[in-house]
């Protein structure tokens, strides 16, 4: 049995969900699990949120409870002056400011632990712990550090998302995220100062997609890591299945004999998501369904969703982000395709709950998309940017296929690859 530490910004969003599914895998498999975050939103009972007020007033003195208070208040007032939105290219996701200051320090981390760990795992720790502390909590118990790639930013000077720059093969010297900064070497820096915790505790990555090792090989950071081990995320099954297909669609009020395109993400006006594309594709899809006489109903999860989708012979609902997975799989259920727009993403996990609830999958190739769907047998994968091809796709999907083998073979590729096994012997 191992005892693991995992440290979080959050337990929420799409990289604080996956973080969790898989912390409790590892609980499943009789590890002793800790989960410690800045924000917890869950009630799941091996995760603990610290509280930093709570850290910094410990003297029982009032004079020493003024000073903390003041204290606390000023860096509140500071934090949140740290990212003015014309500090940087908004796209990039540029969070990590200055990796040489960690938000919580190792003595509050550490205060907060009650086991031993003989694994530490960093997910998305932005605004939480930086790669020294994470490093310097797994030497104090003589346990190997691992960071979990949720995006990019654990090879990067700053950015979650690096859209094509190259710059974290090297050492991010010019970095296209900082834009409006006179800080042009901030990026370098940062690198610089996790290059330096990787060599002295010996921190390896941990890939969430076959993207991910390539990206993580090619890594200035990584590069010299002798094997890069893999965990796609944990689906839960009991959820995410076929078993109400036949009423999934009368839950939404859509007709038995409608078809069905489902999309979506966290945050439909996030660039990375590829809605401005899908855009594009819906246009094209209209008027291959003006010509044919056809009409569908498409539906948006997704906070955000300010686009006008407005198109001849296509329905749209629109809905607001669902957090009860029960009515998450019967959203896929209800769906004759899922379709990926993202332009950037390591996942999205969304894929891979729609191809496990057994709707097919069409999506530009990139993470879960290029590792997971295999055209004319779950989907297809279309080359970034083709917009004609992903039209024509989803056209043939719908009105040229097989859709109940399609479905089929969408839950059949995610049994095996998602399941608790992968991690049996991880470690």
């Amino acid at each position: 049995m191992k005892k693991l530490l995992f440290l979080s910004y959050t337990d929420a969003g799409g990289a604080g969900k996956a973080n969790v599914n898989i912390a409790k895998a590892f609980i499943s498999l009789g590890h002793e699990v800790q989960f410690l975050v800045r924000k917890k939103t869950t009630d799941e009972f091996f995760i603990k949120e610290i509280k930093i007020e709570k850290a910094l007033i410990t003297n029982k003195t009032i004079f020493n409870r003024i000073k903390n208070r003041l204290y606390f208040e000023l860096n509140k007032q500071k934090k949140n002056r740290l990212s003015p939105p014309n500090l940087y290219q908004e796209k990039y996701c540029y969070y990590n400011e200055n990796e040489a200051v960690s938000a919580f320090t190792f003595e509050q981390i550490v205060s907060n632990m009650t086991i031993e760990p003989n694994i530490v795992i960093g997910g998305w720790i932005t605004y939480f712990v930086n790669f020294d502390t994470l490093g310097k909590i797994a030497d104090h118990f003589g346990a190997q550090s691992f960071l979990l790639m949720n995006d990019m930013a654990h090879l990067t000077g700053g950015c979650h998302y690096n859209w094509n720059c190259e710059g974290y093969l090297k050492d991010c010297a010019t970095c296209p995220a900082l834009a409006g900064t006179d800080n042009h070497d901030r990026s370098k820096n940062n690198l610089a100062h996790k290059k330096d915790a990787v060599l002295k505790y010996n921190i390896q990555a941990i890939a969430g997609s076959k993207g991910n090792i390539i990206e993580i090989q090619s890594s200035t950071l990584f590069k010299d890591q002798k094997e890069v081990k893999m965990i796609n995320g944990i689906l839960d099954f009991s959820h995410f299945n076929t078993k109400k297909r036949n009423i999934a669609k009368e839950v939404f009020d859509i007709s038995q004999s409608s078809k069905v395109i489902l999309a979506g993400a966290a945050l439909i006006n996030d660039p990375r998501k590829g809605f401005a594309e899908f855009q594009k594709i819906l246009e094209k899809l209209s008027l291959k369904l003006v010509e044919s006489s056809n009409e569908i109903t498409l539906i948006i999860v997704g906070d955000n969703n300010h686009l006008n989708f407005d198109f001849q012979n296509i329905t749209v609902k629109k809905l607001e982000s669902i957090n009860n997975k029960i009515l998450f799989s019967l959203l896929y259920q209800a769906a004759d395709v899922f379709a990926s727009p993202s332009v950037q993403d390591t996942g999205p996990v969304m894929v891979v709950e729609a191809l496990a609830s057994g709707t097919p999958v069409i999506g530009f190739q990139l993470g879960f998309v290029e590792d997971f769907v295999e055209d004319q047998k779950n989907g297809y994968v279309i080359p970034k940017f083709d917009i004609d091809l992903f039209a024509e796709k989803i056209f043939e999907i719908l009105y040229f296929s097989d859709l109940e083998k399609l479905k089929n073979n969408a839950v059949n590729s995610m049994q095996n690859v998602f399941s608790i096994k992968q991690l049996e012997n991880f470690f």
